[in-house]
C-alpha cells in the first residue's frame, strides 16, 4: 500500500463490518446436509447486493425478509455513500451491519476488533485469516 500511497497521495480506507447471517430459512435449504451457516461468509453481501441470484439454485432456493433486509441496507449504504450523502462516515469510523434491527450501527474506535485481533495473535491463529 505504501507504493500505491507514493503514485496516488495518502488514501482514504473506509471500514464496513458484516456480521448478518442468512435467515434460517435460506440456511435450512443450502445444500450442506448436517452443517449450518452460523455468521456471515465472504461473500455473502455481494450475493446479497446482487440479490441473491449467483448461489439461488445451486446452494438454496428460499429467502426471507431477513435476508431482504441485508440487501436493502447494502444498496442504501452504497448509494449514499456513492452520491454523498454519508457525511456521519469517516475513515477513523467503521460501519458494522448487525445481524438484527438496528442494521447499522456506527463505531468510533479506531480499532473496533482489536479484542479479537489480539485473541488471533495470542493463540498463534494469524495465519489463518484467509478462512474467515
Amino acid at each position: 500500500s505504501s507504493g500505491i500511497n507514493a503514485e496516488y497521495g495518502q488514501m482514504q480506507v473506509f471500514r464496513l463490518y458484516i456480521e448478518h447471517r442468512p435467515s434460517d430459512i435460506m440456511s435450512n435449504s443450502m445444500n450442506q446436509g448436517e452443517h449450518r451457516r452460523w455468521g456471515s461468509w465472504h461473500g455473502w453481501d455481494t450475493e446479497a447486493l446482487f440479490n441473491f441470484k449467483y448461489f439461488r439454485d445451486s446452494q438454496y432456493n428460499e429467502t426471507a425478509e431477513h435476508d431482504v433486509a441485508l440487501k436493502t441496507q447494502l444498496r442504501t449504504l452504497l448509494k449514499n455513500f456513492v452520491c454523498g450523502h454519508m457525511r456521519e462516515w469517516a475513515p477513523q469510523k467503521s460501519i458494522y451491519i448487525r445481524n438484527n434491527a438496528p442494521w447499522v450501527q456506527f463505531l468510533n474506535e479506531s480499532q473496533p476488533q482489536q479484542d479479537l485481533c489480539r485473541f488471533w495473535y495470542n493463540n498463534g491463529f494469524k495465519n489463518w485469516g484467509w478462512q474467515n
